[in-house]
């Protein structure tokens, strides 16, 4: 565990934050690489999510940085598809009673093992013995002695959340609540980094509990719209020469469509509600 921040000064706080989340990082990687299972995919994607969002703390405080690989930058983006995918086959199998699906659940093994394939390798290609190389954080001189740990986070959770608000002004699209997922992810990360540092201080009016469950109402939000895009795509490159495969996949796409649309509506609600008193 880290040393509780009474014991510790900003930088050394930072610093060994950002050295225990590489060390998880490097730990992760190398099981992934022996064991390519959901769970240590979702592992590696936490601990990389938590850096992203450690590093925006350099943009407030530049005595520091947090440079990402681009082996690691890669990987992300690899394992979200893998992930993606997974998901969906997971959603088509719990709804293929019938065997009305079989030819869509072949074509996401077949998306998945190409993705696996090209992760596993580069996986394998990391040197998890060195952390450093995968994620580099450098620590110029010594630390603003008039910035305090606590108005970084007070800052950035500030700013991230009037982000949040401006894009609920905007015209609601998927492209809008993408953004918002995203935001929210962060400020999820910051309140509970806050949270576990000062107990007794809270950045925002909205509780770690509830930022985590509009995390998960985006998150599956997020899962549908991905479903209905994977469905377009399959659709549209298998659904040429077979009008029966069209018709039945263009209406379980439909039956996606208008599940993720009744989601899309009750996440961005929620999003509101909750900022709304902010």
């Amino acid at each position: 565990m880290l040393a509780t921040y009474s014991k510790m000064n900003d930088r050394n706080y930072i610093e060994a934050y950002c050295n225990k989340q590489k060390e998880k990082l490097a730990k992760h990687i190398g099981l992934c690489a022996a064991d390519f299972t959901p769970d240590n995919i979702h592992d590696i994607r936490i601990c990389t999510k938590k850096l992203m969002a450690i590093k925006a703390l350099a943009f407030y405080d530049s005595s520091f940085s947090i440079k990402f690989s681009r082996k690691i930058s890669s990987l992300f983006k690899l394992l979200g598809k893998v992930r993606d995918a997974q998901i969906q086959k997971e959603f088509t199998e719990a709804a293929n009673e019938q065997d009305l699906y079989n030819e869509y659940i072949d074509w996401l093994d077949g998306y998945i093992a190409f993705y696996t394939q090209v992760a596993q390798k580069m996986l394998h290609s990391i040197d998890v013995c060195s952390p450093q190389k995968i994620i580099k954080t450098e620590f110029y001189g010594d630390a603003p002695k008039n910035i305090h740990i606590l108005d970084l986070i007070h800052t950035i959770v500030y700013h991230i959340k009037e982000r949040i608000i401006r894009k609920l002004k905007d015209k609601k699209s998927n492209k809008n609540l993408h953004e918002i997922r995203r935001l929210v992810k962060n400020l999820f990360y910051f309140v509970r980094l806050s949270n576990d540092t000062f107990p007794s201080y809270q950045p925002i009016t909205i509780s770690l509990e509830e930022l985590r469950e509009i995390e998960v109402a985006l998150g599956n939000w997020h899962d549908k719209a991905v479903g209905v895009a994977s469905l377009s795509k399959f659709i549209k490159r298998t659904g040429r020469k077979n009008s029966d495969l069209k018709m039945r996949y263009t209406l379980l796409k439909n039956q996606e469509s208008a599940i993720a649309q009744k989601s899309f509506i009750e996440s961005y609600n929620r999003v509101e509600n909750a900022f709304r008193k902010e």
